[in-house]
Formats: structure tokens, sequence, C-alpha cells
């Protein structure tokens, strides 16, 4: 009897989890991120991935994400996606910047610095100030 209750279990709980769709599992992961939640916010926006690739929204987020725990690699992986989806995101070029300097690519940084103030970011002239040779 325990058997058959720890199957169904499994079964049921698969079923609540597959059932969501791609829109609310981003929805959740932005509740998870605002709670700091970063390894929860990638497990949730891998699903998103896996059931459309081009989700530029949730490949943004992942690569925030895996930039706060420090996958930086991972992120500019993921934030070249986003980037590749909408050239026009100052905050991806931003983001990938960030990663690119927290691994001491500072020419690849400050490309991506200018990039995003190219784009309208305002919180990137600070950053090309210290960083970057004018």
């Amino acid at each position: 009897m325990k058997y058959l209750l720890l199957i169904f279990t499994v079964l049921f709980s698969s079923t609540i989890v597959f059932s969501q769709t791609k829109d609310e599992l981003y929805k959740n992961s932005l509740d998870k991120y605002l709670s700091k939640d970063y390894y929860g916010v990638i497990s949730d926006l891998n699903k998103v991935i896996e059931l459309d690739a081009d989700y530029k929204e949730a490949l943004f987020w992942r690569g925030v994400s895996k930039t706060l725990i420090d996958d930086y690699k991972g992120a500019i992986l993921d934030l070249n996606k986003a980037i590749k989806l909408d050239p026009t995101s100052s905050k991806a070029y931003f983001h990938r910047g960030g990663a690119q300097l927290l691994l001491k690519d500072r020419n690849s940084a400050c490309s991506d610095f200018e990039r995003a103030a190219e784009l309208g970011h305002k919180g990137v002239y600070d950053l090309i100030l210290v960083y970057c040779d004018n």
C-alpha cells in the first residue's frame, strides 16, 4: 500500500509540474528572483527554455541569475542568445558586460557597456568612466 501511495504521489506531482505553462513557470521564476532564490530561478527557467528555446526574457533572467551565483561563462552564453534574439536590449548588453568584467575581460565588457549606453541604458555611464579607456 505504501508503495502504491508513493507511486501515486510521484505521478501526481509530476503532472502538476508538467502542466504548468511556460508563462506560469516564467512568472514563478521572477517571484523566486525577488526572494533571491537564484538556483530556483535557473531551475524554472531551464524548463521554460526547454519549452521555448527562443524565450528571450527567460534567457535574459537566467543569464542574470547565473551571474549572481558566479557562473559568469554560463551567464555570457545565455546573454549572447538573448542579444541575438533582441539586439536592441540595452539591459542584456549591460549585464553581459558585467559578467565579462567579472571574468577580467575589460575590452569586451567596455564594448558591451558602450553598446548599452548607445541603446539608452542610463546606469552604465559610471562603469564606462571607471573601467573603460575613453
